[in-house]
């Protein structure tokens, strides 16, 4: 039995609900293009300049250009009108493109998973008819959406720019913590990555991208495409989420670059890997093909963004180890950067909202007070484990530390108790053909008690943490030891 692994860190909201995100999307939703054209087939748009050679492969190469350039974040992107018109209008060309056509943005989206079907000349594995290529609960699903993310990229861009795709940081606020725990102790691949679950695993190093990434698809697919795994890359915010992962994904190995991929057995099939079968760096990454004698991308392969024509800004002009550490910590620190500490302890502040001076304090502030060494402190950590297929589909777990309405799902993400949300991203059941599914669980509203979700377990684990002196530094973590196990009611609410 396969488990999944997950961490929220107790007494914050650490994951993405509802309200938050609804908070944090709703100045993304405030847009115009200027001087948008009637569309009129293909024309308001030069051709693709991604197609398929003599030999009838598609070659994924991302944008090529003089140098890498930037995914940046589309809150940035849209400051400069001409760049966010170029790619509004890439993506409304591409969206319109004719499905019969291998590049169209329904053939592209369906590679991900259904409708199950060869895409490229790359044919299933024996006796395999689903799901879909794309590979979960395994070490090759970051490096699997790179070549994925750069097929996108090149599809949806106009043929007057070398403008790459951006990303959404939702982590910002929803994910921060998690996300930065990740970056601060998590040295290890296959435990940063990929939230499949062996027991008597390090009960430190619980969490995972995967994890965080399935809680985006199940909290903004609240019931839509992007909550089951089939249909997800239907949704165009699915390319936002994973471009925000891959940016993730390439700081994480700028700072811990000799761990990768390392021989593992697949959990379960994909379109062409069968369950048990043993994948390594060098498995191919299917459909998608490199050159035109039909040699696929693998995980080596795909290991640095700039083989695809791209970098995030954080990791251009060759940025070092400190740079990137720094950056990490202004983004996701929080109060555990010391950088954001500093910035804190030598701003000044204003008695009034006009320009009335401020009286001299007789105390006076001491900048350099914050890059003395902070007291050691007691951090805890919610560890829960639980069976990605326990309930048919996606499904969403609460974590409460206090009184909550048991009766009432619909007011648990704004429970003044709730101290973090998780979602399970999982394919629906049904037949191969997609004659029939069922859809009994999942994102419905309904409360699940403890006691039905096969396998489901929480740990509280506390650690201590040393705070860093210094803007480039991370914090350090150490003296892990479980405090609690199977903390609870019998009634902890799923849904």
């Amino acid at each position: 039995m396969r488990y999944l692994r997950l961490s929220l860190r107790a007494l914050l909201l650490l994951s993405l609900h509802h309200t938050a995100f609804a908070a944090a999307a709703k100045p993304l939703l405030n847009h115009q293009v200027e001087d948008f054209p009637e569309l009129v087939g293909h024309d308001i748009l030069l051709d693709r300049r991604q197609s398929d050679g003599a030999s009838g492969y598609t070659v994924v190469t991302g944008i090529q250009g003089t140098s890498p350039q930037p995914r940046l974040e589309i809150r940035q992107l849209e400051k400069n009108v001409d760049q966010w018109n170029l790619f509004m209008l890439g993506l409304t060309r591409f969206m319109a493109t004719n499905q019969s056509e291998k590049l169209s943005y329904y053939q592209i989206a369906g590679i991900h998973g259904r409708p199950y079907v060869p895409w490229d000349g790359v044919g299933p594995g024996e006796g395999i008819t689903a799901p879909g290529y794309c590979i979960h609960l395994s070490q090759l699903l970051l490096p699997w959406h790179r070549p994925y993310l750069a097929l996108y990229e090149v599809e949806s861009a106009t043929s007057q720019d070398n403008l790459v795709g951006p990303i959404l940081d939702y982590a910002r606020v929803s994910s921060r913590d998690r996300l930065y725990n990740l970056f601060t102790f998590y040295s290890n691949f296959s435990e940063f990555g990929t939230e499949s679950y062996t027991f008597g695993a390090d009960v430190k190093n619980a969490d995972s991208l995967e994890s965080i990434h399935d809680v985006i698809h199940g909290v903004t697919g609240s019931g839509g495409h992007m909550t089951y795994l089939d249909y997800s890359a239907f949704d165009p915010i699915f390319w936002l989420h994973h471009t925000m992962i891959d940016r993730s994904f390439a700081l994480w190995q700028a700072l811990y670059p000799d761990s990768y991929v390392q021989p593992t057995q697949m959990i379960q099939n994909s379109f062409t890997i069968h369950q048990g079968q043993v994948v390594d760096a060098n498995t191919p990454l299917d459909p998608f093909h490199s050159d035109q004698n039909g040699t696929r991308w693998t995980s080596q392969t795909a290991r640095s963004t700039r083989s695809f024509g791209y970098t995030y800004p954080e990791l251009a002009n060759n940025a070092n180890i400190s740079s990137i550490k720094a950056a990490i910590n202004r983004l996701y620190g929080g109060d555990s950067s010391p950088s954001n500490s500093a910035a804190a302890a030598i701003q000044p502040s204003k008695r009034f909202i006009d320009d009335t001076p401020e009286e001299p304090s007789l105390f006076p502030r001491d900048p350099a007070a914050a890059a003395r060494p902070k007291p050691l402190r007691r951090e805890y950590i919610a560890n829960i484990v639980s069976e990605k297929f326990a309930l048919n589909g996606s499904y969403a777990i609460y974590v409460f530390l206090g009184d909550f309405d048991a009766g009432d799902p619909s007011c648990w993400p704004t429970n003044p108790n709730l101290v973090g949300t998780h979602a399970i991203f999982a394919a629906l059941p049904g037949d191969p053909e997609g004659n029939g599914m069922r859809m009994s669980s999942g994102f419905d509203g309904t409360a699940v008690p403890n006691g039905q979700v096969p396998g489901l377990n929480l740990k509280v684990v506390g650690a201590d943490v040393q705070p860093a002196t210094t803007g480039d530094q991370f914090p350090k973590w150490g003296n892990f030891a479980e405090v609690k196990q199977n903390v609870g009611r019998d009634t902890c609410p799923v849904k």
